[in-house]
């Protein structure tokens, strides 16, 4: 049960960086002409940028983490 634990969180971890890459490229590109003309698109945007940047920094972490054991 614990080696299938340690497979499949670098899994998840990775898999948590790719979604959190993702979201930072919807807030760049997707969301930035939206942004521009309303104001609570441009809220958004930052939301989702933060949300994308906490997504990736907690992932990185645990990948970090992983290889240290």
């Amino acid at each position: 049960m614990e080696d299938t634990r340690r497979a499949a969180f670098p899994v998840l971890s990775v898999f948590g960086l790719i979604v959190g890459i993702l979201l930072v490229v919807l807030a760049e590109f997707v969301l930035d002409g939206l942004a521009d003309g309303n104001e609570t698109w441009h809220w958004i945007q930052h939301g989702v940028f933060f949300l994308g940047g906490l997504v990736v920094g907690v992932s990185g972490m645990h990948v970090y983490l992983s290889e240290q054991r």
